[in-house]
């Protein structure tokens, strides 16, 4: 039996397939957190198969353009991978580059096929708006908060900011560059309408982003787009430009207009840009940037290699307090670190030959351009502005929705062959994407082993992630700290096997401070204390000269192996760094300790506290900041004006902070405020929660147990929540034993009502 398709029913299946391939990449698979998970690794594994095995079995129709330019810049690539300092992660990005290839490749063979460009853009402007949707419900969710906070309060004090901000911009002005230029184009006033719509949400969820490298990029596509629109309609424009300059009035009415909007729009985007969590406009860049700059300027051929900035970001400022960054949050210096001169070189290349080959195509048939090419040049040159500011190709969903455009604005240069041919150069992408599923399954099954203290289990998966991967430094790390947590509990003969792994690790990816100082205690643990275990100690110093617990370690060791003036040097640098280690009953259990102590509480100067004024002042020069908040109520609480700590209390949670602990500080205040009114049963439970949480330490300091950057980061791979081998021991605050107190007290209050 035959089945026969009306051309109705052939573009319904194909809308649906767009519709249901573009939405899966671009809001379900395209992005770090996503590519972390193993669900959605295998989901998108077989979604490229389906669309692979469907392209070959149809065949390619169409000649393949750019293929020299594609050919070099995948030559560039190549090289770049061959010398990266970690050819397996360069690897890896390599085939999230070479997917945006196929993506340009299949939706270019799909039109010249006869299949509708509006498809395609459709599938964007419904992806872009599921984005913008969910951009939306957070929102309201947040405003909702705000106003069962502060009911009759409709215009909030805080500035709301989504934590996907700059992930989600590129959406945002696609969705308003693609629906505006429907707009422009249309001829019919409910289709205008309809499209209008998307385009003020979309405006005003990127508003509220606070991306400023999304604000600029907005408005240089809409410059590129108003022109476009400008020159189609001249003649209409050139006449209503005659009849404003004839009337004087008017003229000067409508200028009082534009300068007012503009001032508005103008004060408006400086608000929203003064959000907590941005820097200096002009500064805030400044670390991400020169590290991609002297990382060029070390390798400046073939580039240190893709995605190995964050090694060299590790390697050149204290993480913590500084934060795990995996780029250079800027395309052109990311790409001068990682592939060099070759690699900027090779995209240059190709970047011009497509934009030749549009203009000469346009230029000898005299095509004028379609609405769909300029939203294609429209948002290349919003992603163009905007990737100075952001390394947007890390997130492939950008990648993939790009690609689709500049596939739909690109004609043949050349006439289709008059047979198909398969494209079997397909086939190495997604056969390097399974065999990376089969490399890395044993290190998600030992990951999720670890997180649920199945440790022998763990051991297991993690040693046949070794044998299937023997150059991973994650999967050598994750067994190392296995063999490190059942060497502490009951099986001391895996202690030298977690040293050898970590060993390996850190010869693989050196960077991370944390590694050199998991191997300083296993050394000190397995009672090695020589120049091996203080090298290590003194590395992690080195790399995270800030962290406390490292100098401590050194310490430590320093003082075993006789070196009594590093040892005090480093227990001293331990207490200034942090408070945590001010606790005088750390330091007596030797002569060495107790005379840092005694030094470091001998250098201290007299300094006066600061006033309640002086507070409120700090407080007021910027409220949004959950740190003087906190400090503000405080000391609200202790001049006992409760009735102010608790209004600015209840809107805490509005606040901007990076560290969990001032969430848990804000926590226990609310304790302690509810205390003070008499409900100790409640401040019990708020300030017994809070001290549960303060007690989960991660190396970024109390309550960031779990909080993983290193791995997701700069492997794009999940690792268990434990990353602090037990044999360091992390301090615990001086004001953790006052406040166990404080809640003795609160219960036997509680007990006696």
């Amino acid at each position: 039996m035959q089945l026969h398709f009306t051309e109705q029913h052939k573009s319904l299946i194909q809308k649906l397939c767009v519709y249901f391939v573009t939405s899966m990449l671009l809001v379900v698979i395209g992005y770090t957190h996503a590519l972390i998970q193993y669900n959605v690794i295998i989901f998108g594994a077989m979604l490229w198969s389906v669309l692979v095995a469907a392209w070959l079995l149809a065949g390619q129709k169409a000649k393949t353009p750019f293929k020299i330019p594609v050919l070099l810049w995948l030559a560039a690539y190549t090289l770049s991978v061959i010398y990266s300092i970690d050819p397996r992660r360069s690897a890896g990005q390599m085939l999230i580059m070479s997917t945006s290839l196929f993506v340009f490749y299949l939706v270019y063979d799909l039109v010249q096929r006869g299949w509708r460009k509006e498809l395609f853009t459709g599938g964007l402007i419904f992806s872009a708006s599921l984005v913008t949707l969910w951009g939306v419900i957070d929102a309201a969710s947040w405003y909702n908060q705000w106003l069962t906070v502060n009911p009759g309060q409709w215009i909030p004090t805080f500035i709301y900011r989504p934590a996907n901000s700059n992930v989600w911009a590129p959406f945002m002005y696609l969705n308003v560059i693609l629906c505006l230029s429907t707009v422009l184009d249309s001829t019919k006033n409910k289709r205008r309408f309809l499209f209008l719509i998307p385009v003020f949400i979309s405006t005003f969820t990127l508003y509220l982003t606070s991306s400023r490298g999304g604000y600029l990029g907005l408005a240089l596509g809409l410059l590129v787009l108003g022109l476009w629109f400008v020159f189609q309609k001249k003649t209409q424009v050139l006449f209503i430009w005659k009849k404003i300059y004839s009337n004087k009035i008017l003229m000067i009415f409508l200028i009082i207009i534009a300068i007012g909007f503009s001032s508005l729009v103008g004060a408006l985007v400086y608000k929203q840009s003064m959000h907590g969590s941005h820097g200096n406009i002009f500064t805030s860049r400044q670390t991400l940037w020169s590290t991609a700059i002297n990382t060029f300027l070390a390798h400046p051929s073939f580039g240190q290699g893709p995605f190995t900035y964050g090694t060299a970001f590790m390697a050149d400022y204290s993480i913590p307090p500084e934060n795990v960054w995996a780029h250079a949050h800027s395309i052109p210096l990311n790409t001068l670190a990682e592939t060099g001169l070759i690699g900027i070189g090779a995209l240059l290349f190709l970047a011009f030959s497509y934009i030749k080959q549009f203009v000469s195509t346009h230029k000898y048939n005299a095509l004028p351009l379609t609405s769909i090419e300029i939203a294609a040049f429209s948002f290349l040159a919003a992603f163009m502005m905007h990737s100075i500011f952001e390394s947007l190709h890390m997130e492939p969903a950008v990648l993939w929705s790009l690609a689709i455009l500049l596939a739909l604005a690109v004609k043949p240069s050349v006439e289709f062959s008059g047979h198909k041919h398969r494209p079997w150069w397909i086939l190495i992408p997604v056969l390097s994407a399974w065999l990376g599923v089969w490399g890395i399954t044993p290190y998600f099954r030992g990951v999720q082993a670890a997180n649920s203290n199945q440790w022998q289990l763990a051991r297991t998966f993690f040693l046949e992630a070794c044998k299937r991967d023997p150059y991973s430094a994650l999967a050598h790390q994750q067994l190392a700290l296995t063999d490190a947590i059942l060497a502490d509990d009951q099986y001391p003969e895996y202690l030298p096997e977690a040293i050898e792994h970590l060993k390996k690790t850190i010869e693989y990816e050196p960077s991370w401070a944390l590694n050199h100082a998991n191997l300083a205690a296993l050394y000190y643990k397995n009672g090695q204390l020589n120049e091996e275990a203080l090298n290590a100690a003194m590395k992690a110093v080195e790399l995270a000269p800030s962290v406390a617990v490292y100098h401590y370690l050194e310490g430590m060791i320093a003082e075993e192996i006789g070196n009594t003036d590093l040892a005090l040097q480093a227990y001293q640098q331990s207490i200034v760094s942090d408070t945590a280690y001010q606790n005088e009953s750390y330091w007596e259990s030797s002569p060495i300790k107790a005379q840092a102590f005694f030094n470091w509480r001998s250098s201290l100067e007299p300094q006066g506290e600061l006033t309640l004024d002086q507070i409120r002042d700090k407080y007021i020069s910027n409220p949004e900041q959950l740190y003087l908040i906190n400090t503000y109520v405080k000391a609200l609480i202790q001049n006992n004006q409760i009735g102010n700590a608790q209004e600015i209390l209840e809107n805490a949670q509005f606040a901007y902070t990076y560290r969990p602990s001032e969430n848990i500080e804000t926590q226990w205040l609310k304790a302690e405020l509810t205390a003070l009114q008499g409900d100790f049963d409640t401040a019990i439970d708020l300030g017994q929660d809070a001290l549960n949480n303060f007690k989960q330490t991660g190396i970024f300091g109390p309550g960031t147990f779990g909080l993983l950057y290193y791995a997701p980061r700069i492997f794009r791979m999940p690792a268990m929540a434990v990353e602090i081998e037990p044999q360091i021991n992390m301090p615990i605050s001086i004001f953790l034993k006052e406040r166990e107190n404080r809640l003795t007290q609160w219960r036997k209050f509680s007990n006696n009502q």
